[in-house]
This record gives structure tokens, C-alpha cells and sequence, in this order.
């Protein structure tokens, strides 16, 4: 037999009400922001030159919902035969600058400003322990 039963109990999903006895609590719905994948793109025209790797300028196209503050990488990948994208470790939404590019081609290879680079999918990274984190609540943790 489940509690709510035993203590005469009634829940009411759809209007957050929950009543135990003669005793009603009025919940509210939790606030949980979604941690989503960001789209990249180039931040500047930019020309990566035969037999050459840049660190190309890029940044986060700003999402409909604020993201909490996450770390956000991207993977290796070809963007056209000869040219890859090396995996970078971008960092936070407010950390975001450069990306590595390699061109293994013998011509000139050119990135528009606003085009599409990739996405950038959150991951966790771990420090020691005398790094120091710059989101405000891990630094209030440790001290």
C-alpha cells in the first residue's frame, strides 16, 4: 500500500496540488534549464593557406534559451577532403574564440564570416586541485 493511500492522499499533477489528510501543499514545477548542443560558426572571413594549420576565429550563435555556464567542445571531423578540424576544447559560451583547422591541401583554403563550423557539444572536464574554476558557485564551494 503506497503512503498517499494510507494517509488518505491525492495528487493532482495538473494543478501541483497535493493533499495528505486534512493538509494541502501547493508544489511548483521545477526549473531545470536544458543543456543543449550550440552551433558554431566562422567569426571572421579567414584563409587558411596550403600545407598549413590556423587558429581560426569562431563563436557561439546565441540560443533562444540562456544556457547554464557549461564547458563545450568539438569533435574531429572533415570538412572537405584535406581539411580537418582538429578537436578543440572551446571552453564556456563567454570563452569561445579560436578553433583548430589543419589544410593538408597545395591551395588556399577559405572560411566565410557567419558560415556554419560545426556544433559544440557540452562535456565535463575535470582539474586538479589547484586550478581555479571561474564559475562563481565552484569558488564558493571551495573556499
Amino acid at each position: 500500500m503506497r503512503l498517499a493511500d494510507q494517509a488518505q492522499g491525492q495528487c493532482d499533477f495538473a494543478t501541483g496540488v497535493v493533499r495528505l489528510g486534512n493538509v494541502e501543499v501547493q508544489t511548483r514545477p521545477k526549473r531545470v534549464l536544458e543543456i543543449a548542443c550550440r552551433r558554431v560558426v566562422f567569426a571572421e572571413r579567414f584563409t587558411i593557406p596550403a600545407r598549413h594549420e590556423a587558429n581560426v576565429p569562431v563563436q557561439m550563435e546565441d540560443g533562444e534559451e540562456p544556457q547554464p555556464t557549461v564547458e563545450r567542445a568539438v569533435e574531429s571531423r572533415t570538412m572537405k577532403d584535406g581539411v580537418r578540424v582538429a578537436r578543440t576544447l572551446l571552453g564556456d559560451e563567454n570563452m569561445v574564440r579560436v578553433a583548430r583547422i589543419l589544410n593538408q591541401t597545395n591551395s588556399s583554403y577559405r572560411l566565410e564570416e557567419g558560415d556554419y563550423f560545426t556544433t559544440a557539444e557540452p562535456v565535463i572536464t575535470y582539474r586538479g586541485l589547484a586550478a581555479r574554476s571561474s564559475i562563481q558557485s565552484d569558488q564558493v564551494e571551495r573556499e
